[in-house]
């Protein structure tokens, strides 16, 4: 059948008109999980597994400080038996945004918690960053005819980042729907969670969170040990103490 696709306010509305032998018929229960390999990450895996989704593991490689991260998804990508697919992108790199200071930034300023939460919108924000990942796990997901983008964006990634919101996830469903001609949701499991649920939740499962990796710029020769001081640090211990689980970071 051809589908005509038709935008309201209340979402994407597909009416069906005609026979068509090319009809695109979306995988059920098949999910891109656009991934970075932190425990927002991790945890979105975790869950898809469980709920025996069909997931692909997608790391977009855009000349962030983190470097390894691309392996470290790789490598929990491995442990969950998820298909791995790595994008490189060039001319978008985060080398600008400044970093608190940390063993690479001795002279820039650090944030507190209370600071990094009171922000309206994140200095660590990149503009549009979200906006180009979704886009290309959009290209993955037309291409592998799945029904569904997942990000790991949490209720404390709501005040500092725009992208990371459910009206913005909305919206890009619909662009994304129109563009495949069927529907695709964009969405995250973790909205209504903070850091702290996300570390207990994983604790529950028995995840391993020791393979995550959640600092801008880790440090070491493995470049997996945690710097301490960025605002991703300093969440993910909070977390960590606030939900009573033993912390298998390394911090420099």
């Amino acid at each position: 059948m051809v589908s005509e696709t038709r935008i309201s306010d209340e979402g994407v509305t597909v009416h069906i008109s005609k026979h068509n032998p090319h009809e695109v018929k979306p995988r059920q229960r098949s999910a891109i999980a656009l991934v970075s390999g932190g425990l927002d990450s991790l945890l979105i895996l975790e869950l898809g597994r469980r709920y025996g989704w069909q997931l692909i593991a997608l790391v977009i490689d855009y000349g962030q400080r983190n470097t390894e991260e691309p392996e470290t998804v790789y490598s929990i990508a491995q442990h969950y038996e998820i298909a791995f697919v790595r994008m490189t992108v060039s001319g978008m790199a985060d080398s600008l945004i400044s970093l608190p200071k940390n063993a690479a930034n001795e002279n820039l300023p650090i944030r507190t918690l209370d600071e990094i939460r009171n922000q309206e919108r994140s200095e660590f924000y990149h503009p549009a960053r979200n906006t180009m990942f979704l886009a290309l796990a959009l290209s993955l997901a037309e291409k592998h005819q799945f029904q569904r983008i997942i990000y790991g964006a949490t209720l404390e990634d709501f005040g500092g980042f725009a992208d990371c919101r459910p009206r913005f996830a909305d919206a890009f469903s619909r662009v994304a729907s129109l563009s495949a001609g069927y529907t695709i949701t964009v969405s995250s499991p973790l909205w209504q969670m903070r850091k702290v649920d996300v570390v207990r939740t994983l604790s529950e499962l028995n995840a391993p969170m020791h393979m995550t990796v959640s600092c801008y710029a880790p440090v070491g020769d493995d470049r997996r040990t945690h710097c301490g001081r960025c605002p991703a640090c300093l969440l993910r211990s909070e977390a960590f103490e606030n939900a009573g689980v033993t912390d298998p970071t390394r911090y420099a």
